[in-house]
């Protein structure tokens, strides 16, 4: 590689893809959980009056966004913590 010393490079190359693949699964599971959310109010537009039986079920999916959000980005807090010390990309 060019530049910043033995292998330089190639580590902030891996470092970028890393972070680009975590970024990259944040974003999918959160797009998926509101077209989840979309679709559900979706099914109820001919008949609003159901959305009340339908909430609990939304009420998930958003628990279930939730938690894999903060799985994600906990992760990729952590990853750039240990990227900001330099740890080999092996360690993370």
């Amino acid at each position: 590689g060019e530049g910043g010393g033995a292998g330089g490079g190639a580590e902030a190359a891996e470092y970028d893809k890393l972070l680009r693949k975590r970024i990259g699964e944040l974003q999918m599971n959160f797009n998926s959980g509101l077209a989840n959310l979309k679709k559900a109010l979706d099914d109820l537009v001919d008949s609003p009056h159901l959305i009340k039986g339908r909430a609990p079920g939304m009420i998930q999916t958003v628990s279930t966004m939730e938690t894999k959000l903060k799985r994600d980005v906990l992760m990729l807090k952590r990853e750039l913590m240990d990227i900001s010390k330099g740890k080999p990309k092996d360690e993370l």
